[in-house]
């Protein structure tokens, strides 16, 4: 909605959603739907009509994730691809950081 304005003011999903992205072409919002000990990565169509949007029926893209791991998500150009993140804190894990990755398959 504009700014200081509650016009257009709509809402895209259908229980508690957090942590929104737009798409790249501004046409779909996606966004981590709480659930019952679960989180799934839903989708939703958006339309401009004259000052509001439209959204049309959620999809769930991703669903049922453990709710002890929240996900960190990101959203690729045209929305083909969403990359997942999830994070967990379980005792003692050991992790490889690799820097400079475009430069090994030069050599």
């Amino acid at each position: 909605m504009p700014f200081g304005d509650r016009k257009g003011k709509g809402q895209g999903s259908s229980n508690s959603g957090v942590s929104p992205h737009w798409g790249s072409a501004g046409k779909e919002l996606y966004y981590v739907e709480l659930g019952n000990r679960a989180f799934s990565i839903v989708a939703v169509p958006v339309k401009e009509q004259g000052d509001r949007l439209q959204f049309g029926s959620p999809q769930t893209l991703i669903g049922n994730m453990n709710a002890a791991t929240f996900p960190v998500y990101a959203v690729s150009p045209g929305g083909k691809g969403i990359l997942l993140s999830r994070f967990s804190q379980q005792g003692n894990q050991s992790f490889t950081l690799v820097t400079n990755f475009a430069e090994g398959p030069k050599k």
